[in-house]
């Protein structure tokens, strides 16, 4: 064999081995995409966590705010169907057409009376209650200032609930608040500063009771400011509060 042959076949040799060098590359690094790429897929998968046999599922605070309109819509309900059980399981203040009686109201006149009192807030909807504060003891859902159509100014509707001893949520007061200025709260209790300052149009409600407008629960008993004023227990006192 002569030396152009031995020459030919060295660089047939040569190129055998870059290929396969070359090949051996690109499979090395279609590898290593793949295995990104599965790396990805298993982080992108959702897992719903296991629940433990006789676990409680934490509700969401969707789920929570629900809860509460529904109970708000079920003593609607009972009062205009005039389900004096069923509203009174629902609610901390309860019914009593004796007491309105005793003040020489007809039956019909009373009826009437609750059913104005219970629909306060007007025609408003569940999505209208933005405002959401709650803990152990309380839920309040508000509105946030709305333009009153009747006259200047400003109107909040808000809902108050109270838990009982065993979690229970009981609906405790519906109500208004109509302002001429904006609403200012520092504390966050739902209560303007003006009215815990008893200062602006609270200086003429003769059962105005001044508390503190930087502290949310100013008597410190668990139970905030505007909670204890609408279930009318001193927010001064701590040993006096709402009781079930």
């Amino acid at each position: 064999m002569n030396k152009e042959a031995f020459s030919k076949i060295g660089i047939f040799l040569i190129v055998i081995i870059v290929m396969v060098i070359i090949g051996g590359v690109v499979i090395w690094q279609y590898a290593g995409w793949r295995g990104e790429e599965k790396a990805k897929e298993q982080r992108e998968v959702v897992t719903e966590p296991k629940e433990e046999p006789g676990e409680e599922k934490e509700e969401t605070t969707i789920e929570k705010e629900s809860k509460t309109w529904d109970i708000y819509q079920s003593v609607l309900a009972a009062i205009k169907s005039r389900d004096i059980e069923k509203a009174n399981s629902l609610a901390y203040e309860k019914i009593n057409l004796d007491d309105c009686k005793k003040m020489g109201m007809p039956e019909e006149q009373c009826w009437a009376m609750i059913e104005a009192f219970a629909t306060t807030i007007g025609n408003l909807k569940e999505a209208d209650f933005t405002k959401i504060s709650e803990d152990k003891n309380q839920i309040i859902m508000s509105t946030e200032p709305l333009t009153r159509t009747d006259t200047e100014g400003y109107s909040i509707s808000s809902l108050y609930f109270i838990k009982d001893v065993n979690g229970k949520i009981l609906l405790l007061r519906m109500n208004k608040k109509d302002e001429v200025g904006l609403f200012k709260d520092t504390d966050g209790d739902n209560l303007t500063d003006e009215e815990e300052n008893c200062t602006g149009v609270s200086q003429y409600d003769p059962k105005c009771i001044k508390t503190n407008p930087n502290l949310k629960d100013t008597d410190d008993d668990g139970w905030w400011d505007s909670i204890e004023k609408e279930a009318e227990t001193d927010p001064n006192n701590k040993d006096n509060y709402p009781l079930f």
